[in-house]
């Protein structure tokens, strides 16, 4: 593999199939028609985690079996590469185990980085449907002390050695036009006649003895956004685990393709209670690495002022790029309303939107009752403002996305014509594996024929629609919109909007979130005299709770007041410069969870002795106090440079358990600093 993946390895010899790197190592029996689980190790800490029991495949789906055969290694093959899926992922080793009978083809793609412990893998099926065969499983293991009913759509299965634990199993929630908790845990312990099955994307089981963990990891939409799946993600007991739902079904090869399981990973913690998360977000940031400009983005939409598609035109999105250039936005979306076709009539939030080309096979050409210059005029205009164009826009989904190429060139042709950077995809609803392949295979030759100088940002909000949620979906999106939240009908509260960033930084990295910041002063009438409500707040706090977020002005910048403007223009001029390094770093939440009370906030650790910290005082009569610090050793003394907000603070001295004493004189406030360790 080389230097750079000198700890990475892959071997097939005697029917055995290693894979890992100085830290964890899985090893499988090739038996015949799949893989059985000999060892899942952590090589750090000398700590074995399957045990030899019931020798089940590990990937088994009850209509995609390998037909039985006199070769007992079904065909099986290895090839391994250095791969970073076209520069949008971090490099690192992937291995291809082939196994082939006859017209059937099963493709265990297995992934493993350098420095993190965990193996992640998938598998491609492919054949006809008279080409697979079938395999009986008892209906109930219950031998030597292990007991549990084997899952028929599974795609990992290992016998536990090491009964003795607790679980915990973490969901990360889509549909935020429906929601306000953006993620879900549950937990219990093991028991060897008890089995649990749980939907979620993280399951991590603690030893009760000695410092060790184990993961499993699901990547996957949500559970009610899932395809094709089981009753559940996880099933567990004392003696098994198991990985379920791999969302293929048989007459899906019918197309021709190759069909993908969902993704899933095995890699193992220190048992630490927030460890299983550390190890997943680490993964993503492996799958997805940041990809934030040096001098920084922060991004508005219009559609968050209101009027919908009836305020677009060509004088109003000039007003709108040049108030963007001011304050120092540096993208600005137009949403819904620049094309010809009628976006009312695609209803993007039903299960089962309608399809573009039904609507009108001229939806994409540019409206030129309200731009009457074009586009590539428009952009020339943002250009000399320092602001580059992005556009809401709607892929095809007639056939399960068949005309998928036909966007592609559309999307191309905006940027290559039009200097379009951006696209907020709406409306998906993937209905099959094929649909969802295909807009991965969109969304990664975007990536590749731009190399990368054009961005998707993926709505996520999804109303009763079937996305992929923020776990799922290609490493070559490049974030997520998050949610769709407004003044007008009370559904937005600063602190509400902070505490989602807040669950969610903890898994998934915050540069992936685009976050909405909005005009406060709009709709007062609404909120009345709660002390929650956004006015008594200001802009300039809204817009601090997605600092360590992607920002997203939500509004018509036009319409700012004077005084809100200058604020706002002065908190970024000050926070642009230090955005790369503030979502380049580590970012934890810190403090109490936000509830409109709390003290809470963000810490980017950069390294081991300087980052950033984001402090608030939510609306609490306490004027300061003690949070602890990720990372930071106990009587460790810091040093505060403010960069913005409302602290006056110059030295921190943290106590015994790593907290230090912050202070904010007033509630409703403020304070981002970059942090040095002395």
């Amino acid at each position: 593999m080389g230097d750079l993946h000198s700890s990475c390895y892959a071997d097939l010899s005697g029917g055995l199939l290693v894979i890992g790197n100085t830290l964890f190592e899985r090893r499988w029996a090739l038996a015949g028609r799949s893989l059985t689980v000999r060892s899942v190790l952590d090589k750090r800490r000398g700590v074995e985690w399957a045990q030899p029991g019931a020798d089940l495949p590990v990937w088994r789906h009850p209509q995609l079996v390998l037909p039985a055969g006199d070769d007992a290694t079904g065909g099986a093959g290895l090839e391994t590469a250095v791969d970073d899926l076209a520069g949008a992922a971090e490099p690192h080793l992937r291995a291809d185990l082939v196994l082939t009978r006859g017209g059937a083809k099963q493709v265990f793609r297995f992934r493993v980085w350098d420095a993190l412990p965990v193996v992640l893998y998938s598998v491609f099926c492919e054949g006809a449907d008279g080409a697979w065969g079938t395999i009986d499983e008892p209906e109930l293991v219950d031998v030597a002390g292990r007991h549990y009913r084997p899952t028929a759509d599974r795609l990992d299965s290992f016998d536990l050695a090491q009964p003795q634990a607790s679980w915990q199993v973490t969901a990360l929630l889509g549909r935020t036009d429906w929601r306000d908790t953006l993620v879900e845990s549950c937990e219990g312990v093991l028991f060897p006649k008890q089995t649990a099955r749980r939907a979620g994307h993280l399951l991590h089981v603690r030893a009760w003895h000695g410092e060790a963990g184990l993961a499993a990891i699901k990547l996957a939409p949500p559970f009610e956004e899932q395809i094709n799946t089981d009753d559940c993600d996880f099933a567990l007991s004392a003696s098994n685990l198991s990985i379920c739902g791999s969302g293929v079904s048989r007459h899906e090869l019918a197309a021709g393709e190759p069909t993908e399981t969902y993704r899933v990973a095995v890699g193992v913690t220190d048992g630490q209670p927030t460890s299983g998360a550390a190890l997943f977000r680490a993964l993503m940031r492996r799958l997805s690495p940041p990809r934030v400009p040096a001098e920084g983005a922060v991004f508005a939409n219009n559609w968050g002022g209101g009027g919908g598609t009836q305020v677009l035109s060509q004088a109003f999105v000039e007003a709108e790029l040049k108030a963007a250039g001011r304050l120092g936005v540096t993208q600005y979306q137009i949403d819904a309303g620049w094309h010809h076709g009628d976006a009312r009539q695609l209803h993007v939030e039903q299960l089962e939107p309608a399809s573009t080309s039904t609507v009108s096979d001229r939806f994409w050409d540019v409206d030129t009752s309200r731009f009457p210059d074009g586009l590539s005029e428009v952009a020339k205009y943002a250009a000399a403002r320092g602001v580059r164009l992005g556009l809401w826009y709607c892929l095809d989904r007639a056939n399960d996305y068949e005309h998928w190429r036909r966007d592609l060139a559309t999307m191309l042709d905006l940027w290559r014509n039009c200097q379009v950077t951006q696209f907020k995809i709406d409306g998906l609803s993937l209905g099959s594996r094929l649909a969802e392949r295909r807009v991965a295979a969109l969304f990664a030759e975007l990536f590749r024929e731009s190399q990368g100088q054009v961005a998707i940002t993926l709505d996520v909000t999804g109303g009763r629609a079937r996305r992929l949620g923020t776990c799922c979906a290609s490493e070559h999106i490049a974030d997520y919109f998050l949610e769709n939240r407004y003044l007008r009908n009370g559904s937005y509260h600063p602190h509400r909007t902070l505490r989602n960033v807040w669950q969610l930084a903890r898994f998934i990295p915050t540069y992936r979130l685009q976050v909405e910041w909005l005009d406060t002063a709009r709709y007062e009438e609404t909120y009345g005299d709660h002390p929650l409500a956004p006015a008594r707040f200001g802009t300039a706090y809204s817009l601090a709770t997605t600092l360590f977020a992607r920002p997203l002005a939500w509004m018509h910048l036009q319409h700012l007041p004077t005084d809100t403007a200058a604020s706002v223009q002065r908190l970024l001029r000050a926070y642009l410069p230090h955005q790369h390094d503030i979502l380049a770093g580590e970012v934890d939440p810190i403090g109490e969870e936000p509830s409109g009370a709390a003290w809470t906030g963000f810490c980017s650790r950069r390294n081991d002795s300087e980052g950033y910290l984001l402090v608030f005082r939510e609306v609490n009569d306490r004027p300061s106090c003690r949070i602890a610090l990720p990372g930071m050793a106990g009587g460790v003394g810091v040093t505060l440079h403010r960069i913005v907000g409302d602290g006056r603070q110059r030295k921190l001295s943290l106590d015994s358990e790593g907290r230090g004493l912050f202070k904010l004189a007033q509630p409703r406030s403020f304070a981002l600093y970059r942090y040095v360790l002395a």
